[in-house]
């Protein structure tokens, strides 16, 4: 199977303003992810395809924890989660919620390393996803916002026609990780 990169970032530069342009000279390298990110939109199929309303649901699972919502985080929590530390949906929620309480802010870049659908009611996921308290657009923000970057695995259920996360693996990464 094909692998599917996306970087994400909500907080991009206003376009023509001298942050928009040095950052345009300092990703230049990273047109190929670009392409891929659109290849990624432009293959996702309509609303019951199960691929796309997973894609759907990392992406405002993102959303949710830039905007500190914890309620819609939870949301995508499946009551059945386990994970290899012995938390459950309950601990793990009460873990989140200290996170976006101790930061004022929190921004997300998220890399997927593999998506894999092993039916329409089952996922794997592998990315790389870096947590932040300002936008990262460069890689250089990664260590001037000493940001925190994590390997993350998980698996989904499709449960009521909402994929939900059942168990989750993470252990830290390398800044670098995120760019490649």
């Amino acid at each position: 199977m094909r692998q599917r990169v996306a970087l994400r970032n909500r907080h991009a530069a206003p376009p023509g303003s001298e942050r928009a342009r040095a950052r345009a000279v300092s990703v230049a390298g990273l047109v190929p992810v670009v392409v891929l990110i659109a290849a990624a939109t432009a293959g996702c199929g309509g609303p019951s395809d199960p691929e796309a309303k997973l894609r759907r649901t990392l992406e405002d699972a993102e959303a949710a924890v830039e905007a500190k919502d914890l309620g819609a985080v939870k949301d995508v929590i499946a009551e059945t989660y386990a994970d290899d530390v012995g938390h459950d949906k309950r601990e793990l929620t009460r873990y989140l919620a200290g996170l976006l309480l101790r930061n004022q802010a929190v921004h997300v870049a998220t890399r997927i390393r593999d998506l894999r659908l092993e039916s329409a009611e089952r996922a794997q996921v592998e990315m790389i996803a870096a947590l932040a308290s300002g936008p990262i657009e460069v890689p250089t923000d990664l260590a001037r916002l000493r940001a925190d970057v994590y390997h993350l695995e998980f698996r989904f259920a499709s449960i009521d026609d909402r994929w939900q996360m059942v168990h989750a693996r993470w252990r830290p990464a390398a800044a670098s990780d995120l760019f490649q």
